[in-house]
């Protein structure tokens, strides 16, 4: 079961300081006027009596005075409440609605702004930013479809392209030059399923969990030294005036299996004549090359052993081999982002990479209870990736677990698993094996990430894996963009910035909320400068709820 409210956490926590501030400033003025006044008056009131009549009414007052400080009391408090429902109108409800109409701002889709709290006159403009942004909204439509319309030419090319990709009977990964996959058919999805199930480790394909992803690194899958010498010798082909080089290598595949891969560059078109010098191989007449295809063949260990990429063109038919148990009719579709050829990897540290420019990967776990160390453990995990700010719903991770003990019942109508369903499903042990490598290479997002890591980090003893990535957190980050809201539940947040919330506590619909609120916080942090991981990750640890821990 998700914890879907954090804790509270220290004392005050969820209370905005700048309203204690206030609050106690007006009842520490009030109380230094009460007893300004009430010292002035003493000394005229005693100037003014005999010593007779003085000592009469210190007789008189002297074990009485608490009950003449309970009207200042009184007063003191009565000016508290209202310099507080002052603050709320004046100060914090002026503030919500400036961090909503950020919100309106700086990212699309319609919501509503305001609070029935509000006064009549907040409430009005309120509406009327909603009107303005409306206005906003439908100018950005009618200019996306007119660049819809100017770019369908060239969409219909990629559909093609891709069209032509899924009848193939082979399978083709395309790469750009960082060896990040742009480019898959689904028949090398299979072959890469089936390499995984032959596999000694075959959980790792557990949850839907692909060797090859839109984003990954191909090196965590072919031996990085044999495609570096293929490129080198598709670079000497080239240099020497080859038209159509290829190169044919053999690389180490899981469960023992060989794939001999036949490689061809991808260059530049002609009109990109200034192509950056970051975009060529070393060489000193080096051509432009904007990435390579790789063409797979599966074929057992023993069939030959790994030899060095060929220089020669390569022209012999790589189909399937005879042994493949896969449906040559089941190859469709294909899955592509040709965006990411523009995407190259820097030696920056990771901290100083934009958010922009970082591989995602956004969880949610549903679990028996919220106490990881009093014996409660996870049901499920879902994930989905976020490659360069763009959501790949496509490939995602979704597996139920046995938790290898009772669910209680009152969890069940929340996140709706029963003993039936998690009954033979792999253990914990198994599962997140597959989930780590899911995972590999990227940033971790979750909300009230405490809670999620947690469960993961008390399996580091018995699973031999940690998870120590850099992890970021919507709640957190929330916090700090909107410090005045009164929530920062994941529906709330959804709320604010237009997610629909869909397949509420599962682990899947709740990762994919998660995912659609962080691509739309991006650009807030960096409307506020927060631009790198380290900068979303230092503001996160100034937040109250940073403290939160399980």
């Amino acid at each position: 079961m998700t914890s879907t409210q954090p804790p509270r956490g220290p004392r005050g926590l969820r209370r905005d300081p700048r309203l204690a501030w206030a609050v106690g400033g007006v009842a520490l003025c009030c109380a230094l006027a009460l007893g300004a006044f009430v010292a002035v008056g003493q000394a005229l009131l005693m100037s003014m009596l005999s010593e007779d009549e003085q000592a009469a009414w210190r007789a008189l007052t002297s074990d009485r005075w608490p009950v003449l400080l309970l009207p200042g009391v009184a007063l003191v408090g009565a000016a508290a409440a209202v310099a507080a429902a002052l603050y709320r109108r004046l100060v914090a409800a002026p503030a919500q609605l400036a961090e909503q109409a950020r919100v309106l701002l700086t990212t699309p889709g319609g919501r509503t702004v305001g609070s029935a709290s509000w006064p009549a006159d907040l409430r009005a403009l309120a509406q009327t930013l909603e009107a303005l942004a409306a206005q906003r909204e439908q100018l950005r439509a009618d200019v996306a479809q007119e660049v819809a319309r100017a770019s369908r030419a060239i969409g219909q090319e990629r559909n093609r392209l891709a069209a032509l990709m899924s009848e193939l009977t082979q399978g083709v990964v395309v790469c750009n030059l960082d060896g990040r996959i742009l480019l898959y058919n689904h028949r090398a999805r299979l072959q890469f399923r089936l390499l995984q199930a032959a596999s000694p480790s075959s959980s790792l394909s557990l949850g839907g969990a692909d060797l090859i992803g839109l984003g990954r690194s191909i090196y965590a899958t072919l031996d990085r030294e044999r495609v570096t010498q293929a490129l080198q010798s598709l670079q000497a082909r080239l240099q020497r005036g080859a038209e159509h080089p290829t190169a044919d290598f053999v690389s180490p595949a899981p469960g023992g299996h060989l794939l001999r891969v036949q490689m061809a560059p991808v260059r530049a078109v002609e009109e990109a004549a200034d192509v950056s010098p970051s975009t060529r191989l070393p060489g000193p007449a080096a051509l432009p090359l904007t990435g390579f295809v790789l063409m797979l063949q599966t074929q057992p260990a023993a069939a030959t052993e790994p030899r060095a990429p060929e220089v020669e063109d390569s022209r012999e038919d790589h189909g399937p081999h005879a042994g493949e148990a896969i449906d040559p009719t089941d190859s469709r579709p294909v899955f592509y982002d040709f965006d990411l050829f523009a995407h190259r990897d820097t030696d920056q540290a990771l901290e100083d990479r934009s958010l922009a420019a970082l591989s995602f990967t956004i969880f949610d776990t549903e679990t028996t209870g919220l106490d990881p160390s009093g014996g409660d453990e996870i049901l499920q995990i879902g994930a989905v990736r976020m490659v360069y700010g763009k959501l790949l719903r496509g490939e995602r991770f979704d597996q139920l677990v046995d938790p290898r003990r009772s669910i209680p019942s009152a969890s069940i109508p929340i996140h709706g698993i029963t003993p039936e369903r998690v009954r033979g499903q792999p253990p914990i042990e198994q599962v997140l094996p597959a989930f780590h490598r899911y995972a590999h290479d990227t940033v971790l997002v979750a909300h009230n990430a405490a809670f999620d890591m947690r469960f993961l980090q008390l399996k580091e003893s018995t699973t031999g894996l940690r998870f120590d990535q850099p992890v970021l957190d919507t709640l957190l980050l929330s916090a700090v963009l909107h410090p005045q809201q009164d929530s920062h539940r994941l529906e709330a947040i959804a709320e604010r910035l237009g997610v629909r919330v869909v397949g509420r506590h599962t682990a899947l619909g709740d990762a994919l909320v998660t995912a659609e609120v962080f691509q739309k916080l991006v650009p807030l942090l960096a409307d506020r400068g927060i631009h790198t991981l380290g900068q979303a990750l230092a503001a996160s640890r100034q937040s109250g709820y940073a403290s939160l821990s399980y």
